[in-house]
C-alpha cells in the first residue's frame, strides 16, 4: 500500500490527483508509523492545504524538464 500511496502522490496533480488524495490519507494512517508514512501522510496534507497551480508548477519544474 505505501508503493501505490507513493505512485499516486508521484504523479500528475491533475483533477483526479486532488480527488484521491483524501483516499491515500485513509489509506495511508491505516499503515504502521514508519518514516516513509509519516512522509506521504505530510505530502497529502501539503497538497491539500496548497493552491492547486502551486503543485502543478512544481511537478512540471521538477519532472517536466526530465522528459
Amino acid at each position: 500500500m505505501l508503493r501505490r500511496a507513493a505512485s499516486v502522490l508521484l504523479g500528475s496533480p491533475d483533477t483526479r490527483f486532488y480527488e484521491r488524495l483524501p483516499l491515500v490519507r485513509r489509506a495511508l494512517l491505516e499503515l504502521p508509523a514508519i518514516t516513509a508514512r509519516r512522509a506521504l501522510a505530510d505530502v497529502c496534507d501539503h497538497a491539500a492545504a496548497e493552491p492547486e497551480s502551486d503543485p502543478r508548477a512544481h511537478h512540471a519544474q521538477i519532472f517536466g524538464a526530465r522528459r
